[in-house]
């Protein structure tokens, strides 16, 4: 006897096993199955999750009426870009796009290196923003922060004289975001590592370049010392919640780091032609209390021109937070592989400078980080089809959350427009359309090929994107996005702000 042969109530229950993939491709090989699926909000709910790239976070209480309303009005008021337009003041002007950060909610700002100052966000259902500041008893470099975790880290701002020939010591501080005490999971609250001395006393040991990232429980710290030539960027890492750090130094080829997954990164390598990116997974033993980094693949940028100059410039990825602290409001969130990385391009032919944005789908390296190695991979056999590469530039004003990708105006002539760019393969729009209140939707979905002059060979862009642009009534210096907000902070302050030089405007648009 076939499943479709069987009582309609057994199928659910087969069903209700499966995952939301499966759940989709039910719908799309067999008719029984899809009108069984249609038929259960369950399963219907379990199959919108599926189409958005999302995982069941509810309470298990929640009826599945209610998430699956809950979902579709998500999706619809994503889709039209339909907000609720809230404003606030935030202390302090403009300075470093380091010195803010937003994850899960929580937008964060350091003001003049001792004072941090978070403010948790209203949502389309809630209006009420809860401010926190608070002073620093040290001077803060930059911060990281996981608010799922009540968790912050902040980089001490070493301020001590610089020396040829003296070691100096950089500090970070493991603390709590809701108060500021030593977070009570981490082993070793204030984490320290040593900058030897040059080795031949002629170069500065102060730190000229300084990155934080957080993923779960590891910390990784992007440096470089002042005139250290040959030596490259350096790489550490810390389990936050043990203390134990290792590190990964002198690869002049290395240039930049992001992390695919809590145990996954992915390098940055130069090339004369033909940058890469590698694949590394690390994998700690408690015994040992050694770190054992494999290299999983060198997969490799597509070939520029003869006679350019080709570089990796930086690597941006969504936060990489522990589904196990997502807050109980929440009933959705995006599982690893539905996050987008924007690999940001710098090539130079003719002395002409080109800034290029590669978006590659995060499933692709998570494939390699969780197979055996591979050594060198061509572009035509990972990035060809399965990417978008498009010529934009690399501004502050990229942001990303699981598929979706938000950045200024690309128009000169219409600088206060935003654009969504949705990399869910799965997205549903019949038709492009363009609506009298200025919001327009166009997808690229076919594959295309483009070389822009600038490769030897076409660039197949493969990888469907729908964007959607609306025009604002402001423009912005600075975009953030979440699956609930776009916080964009002003350039210029609002009129009734104009006289208070120590505050800036920006605004919260909630879905």
């Amino acid at each position: 006897m076939g499943l479709v042969n069987l009582p309609n109530e057994l199928i659910h229950r087969i069903l209700r096993c499966l995952d939301s993939g499966s759940i989709i491709a039910c719908t799309s090989v067999c008719r029984s199955l899809h009108d069984v699926i249609r038929q259960s909000t369950e399963l219907q709910y379990l199959f919108e999750l599926g189409m958005e790239g999302m995982v069941d976070c509810a309470a298990p209480t929640m009826p599945y009426q209610d998430r699956l309303k809950e979902l579709i009005g998500h999706r619809k008021a994503w889709a039209t870009l339909s907000w609720r337009q809230s404003s606030l003041r935030i202390p302090g002007d403009i300075e470093e796009p380091n010195l803010y950060g937003f994850v899960a909610g929580v937008f964060a700002k350091l003001l003049e290196h001792y004072m941090f100052v978070t403010l948790h966000l209203p949502t389309m259902h809630e209006s009420n923003n809860r401010w926190m500041k608070r002073g620093l008893s040290f001077p803060a470099k930059e911060f990281v922060m996981d608010p799922t975790q009540d968790l912050v880290i902040f980089l001490e701002e070493d301020t001590r004289p610089w020396s040829y020939n003296g070691q100096r010591s950089v500090c970070l501080h493991v603390q709590t975001l809701s108060t500021g005490d030593p977070h009570p999971l981490a082993r070793n609250p204030i984490l320290t590592f040593d900058i030897p001395p040059h080795p031949d006393e002629s170069g500065r040991n102060d730190i000229w370049f300084s990155s934080i990232k957080l993923a779960v429980d590891i910390i990784l710290m992007q440096y470089s010392v002042s005139n250290e030539g040959e030596e490259g960027v350096h790489f550490q890492f810390w389990n936050w919640k043990t203390g134990h750090g290792w590190l990964i130094s002198g690869y002049i080829e290395f240039t930049w780091c992001s992390f695919i997954s809590p145990r996954a990164v992915v390098f940055a390598s130069a090339g004369e032609t033909s940058p890469s990116l590698n694949v590394c997974t690390f994998e700690y033993d408690p015994e040992t209390t050694e770190t054992t980094t494999t290299h999983k693949a060198n997969l490799h940028l597509p070939e520029a021109v003869s006679g350019s100059c080709f570089d990796v410039t930086a690597i941006q990825t969504p936060a990489i937070l522990d589904l196990a602290y997502v807050p109980p409001s929440k009933i959705t969130a995006p599982p690893l592989e539905s996050h987008i990385n924007i690999v940001s391009l710098a090539l130079t032919v003719d002395d002409d400078e080109h800034e290029l944005c590669l978006f590659v789908p995060n499933s692709i390296l998570l494939n390699y980080a969780s197979n055996p190695p591979v050594g060198e991979v061509p572009w035509k056999d990972w990035g060809q089809g399965s990417t978008r590469l498009i010529e934009m530039n690399r501004t502050y004003m990229n942001s990303s959350y699981a598929s979706r990708v938000i950045r200024s105006s690309l128009d000169p002539d219409n600088p206060t427009s935003i654009h969504i760019l949705d990399f869910n393969p799965h997205r549903r729009q019949e038709h492009n359309l363009s609506t009298t209140d200025g919001l327009t939707q166009r997808t690229y979905s076919i594959e295309s090929a483009t070389s822009l002059g600038l490769f030897k060979d076409d660039v197949y862009n493969g990888l469907p994107v729908w964007c959607t642009t609306r025009p604002l009534s402001s423009s912005y210096s600075a975009l953030f996005i979440d699956d609930e907000r776009i916080v964009g902070v002003k350039e210029e302050p609002s009129d009734e702000l104009s006289d208070d030089s120590d505050c800036e405007d920006a605004d919260i648009l909630a879905f």
